[in-house]
């Protein structure tokens, strides 16, 4: 075979390959099996992207939670929702609602799959919802703050420059207010209750990032992180003055996408619906059971 005719096969064999709905993961990262009543499709699970949104999704596979339950709202062109209800539409026991992680840069596209929660940014729990469209009105978005936002039902939130990490209310569940920065700035006790909010993480205190600082300290110094005269005390203040005022509209996290039977959502998208259990509408008729979530390998066989 020459150059030439190499190419061509490259070529003719990635069109093929982009012409199917059957796409395997390439990672690492988790992937499950959801059958249900109208059929199996595969997801993918960031793990890299959306640590935390994944373990809890993984915590709610590996118990069980989602055997027997409903795809319980469906509308065409925009989504698939399910993972809350039994079949007769009883709620199920969730376990604490989790850290909107929406900030991870992944978007609302058709076949991904997003957290479902309530107005309340940080009250996902079990629930979660596949994108049958590109909804980009649902990705998180943020401005530095400032009269030159322009974010719609935008939030005062504070970041964290090191982590990533937002929050909107601080660890005693006050929202964030223009007073907020200032005052843990200030104040000790007021920015570690910052930090823990933002952290999600009820045990943190300087003294443990500074003992856990330690031994990393000749790292952070060849890395840059830290200059090389600086000390474990600067590279709290330096955190400290990481933090930052802005403005979010949180958005629905993305932590997966659907990675084979995509024409199964979309089967399910196009059922009739209408009234059923405590939903005047939207409810797939016939009811959609799923009827178990489980873990496969990343590169099982595909679905027959």
């Amino acid at each position: 075979m020459n150059v030439s005719t190499s190419i061509l096969t490259t070529i003719a064999l990635l069109l093929a390959l982009g012409s199917t709905s059957q796409v395997l993961a390439t990672t690492d990262n988790p992937v499950v099996r959801v059958t249900t009543s109208q059929g199996v499709f595969d997801m993918e699970l960031y793990a890299d992207k959306a640590p935390d949104t994944v373990a809890n999704f993984l915590a709610y596979v590996d118990s069980g939670h989602y055997t027997q339950t409903l795809f319980h709202r469906v509308i065409a062109d925009f989504m698939v929702q399910g993972g809350g209800f039994t079949p007769s539409y009883t709620k199920k026991p969730t376990r604490p609602p989790i850290h909107n992680e929406a900030y991870n840069g992944l978007k609302n596209k058709f076949g991904s799959v997003a957290m479902a929660r309530t107005g309340d940014p940080h009250s996902a729990t079990a629930q979660f919802f596949i994108n049958v469209n590109n909804n980009s009105f649902l990705d998180f978005k943020m401005a530095p703050y400032g009269p030159a936002n322009t974010i719609s039902r935008s939030q005062l939130a504070v970041q964290d420059g090191r982590s990533g990490r937002l929050t909107s209310k601080d660890c005693r569940g006050r929202r964030i207010d223009r007073s907020t920065l200032q005052k843990a700035k200030g104040n000790n006790k007021n920015y570690v209750c910052l930090m823990q909010a933002i952290l999600d993480d009820k045990t943190y205190s300087i003294d443990r990032e500074l003992a856990s600082c330690l031994p990393q300290l000749k790292q952070l110094r060849q890395s840059g992180k830290l200059d090389a005269d600086k000390t474990c005390s600067d590279y709290v203040n330096e955190r400290h003055l990481a933090l930052k005022l802005v403005h979010v509209n949180w958005g629905y996290a993305v932590f997966a996408r659907v990675i084979e039977g995509m024409d199964v959502v979309q089967k399910i998208e196009k059922l009739k619906t209408g009234s059923a259990g405590p939903f005047r509408k939207d409810a797939p008729q016939p009811a959609v059971i799923i009827e178990s979530i489980q873990r496969i390998k990343p590169q099982q066989e595909k679905i027959p």
